[in-house]
This record gives structure tokens, C-alpha cells and sequence, in this order.
């Protein structure tokens, strides 16, 4: 078996699924911006729970909120892609799909995170 070294037109190796991927990431973080920053933060937020950074401490009750925030901001995002999508359908500028899905993300991640205020259990929410 030959390899040919430095063959541009391959479009294999490291170089080229790098290069994929990151047009790829670009391309969704423009048409999804809104779900992408949630996904961002919940993805910051679990790395710093399994660092034992805790960003949010224990309240009156003893019940921590860290753990419960990653799973609101994983609903917020998914709140948000609905909206996203459903502006996308119905034809709404960026600027509407924007909106829609901050206005749709922002409450779905605090009824998550704060359940207990809510009455709410985050798992049949989640499968929701």
C-alpha cells in the first residue's frame, strides 16, 4: 500500500475532519444561536460540578442547586431549539427566531432548576 504525502485533494486525514467539524459548529451556532449559549453554559456549568467548583451554594433547606441547573439550561436549550425551529417554519426573521426562543428557553430553564418552588419533578418535565 502507497500513501501519497500531501495530497491536498484527498480531503482525509485530521486536517479535513477538522476543518468539517468546524464548519460544521459555525454553521449551527448561526442558525441556533440562543440554544447554542445554553448548551455552552450547561456544558461550563457540569465541568465545574465535576471539578467541585460550586457556583450556586446550598440553601436554607440543604438541597444544592448545581446539579439542577445543568438540567435547566439542558431544557432551556431544548425549549429553545422548538422555537428556533417553529420561527424557522413559519418563515420569522433571525432577529423573531431569537427572541422566540430566549422567551420560550428562559422560563423552561427556571421551572427546571428551581423545581421546588414550582412543584414540579424534572424528569417527566424533561421527557415533556
Amino acid at each position: 500500500m502507497v500513501a501519497v504525502v500531501g495530497d491536498k485533494d484527498a480531503g482525509t486525514g485530521w486536517g479535513a475532519v477538522l476543518r468539517e467539524m468546524f464548519v460544521g459548529a459555525r454553521a449551527a451556532t448561526l442558525r441556533f444561536p440562543v440554544t447554542t449559549l445554553f448548551l455552552l453554559a450547561a456544558a461550563v456549568q457540569a465541568n465545574l460540578i465535576a471539578a467541585d467548583i460550586n457556583l450556586l451554594s446550598e440553601n436554607e433547606g440543604g438541597s444544592d442547586l448545581n446539579f439542577p441547573l445543568v438540567m435547566g439550561l439542558a431544557a432551556g436549550a431544548m425549549a429553545s431549539l422548538a422555537a428556533t425551529l417553529n420561527g424557522e417554519a413559519r418563515g420569522h426573521s433571525l432577529l423573531a427566531r431569537m427572541l422566540a426562543a430566549f422567551a420560550a428557553g428562559v422560563p423552561a430553564c427556571i421551572v427546571i432548576t428551581l423545581s421546588e418552588p414550582f412543584l414540579t419533578v424534572e424528569w417527566t418535565l424533561m421527557l415533556a
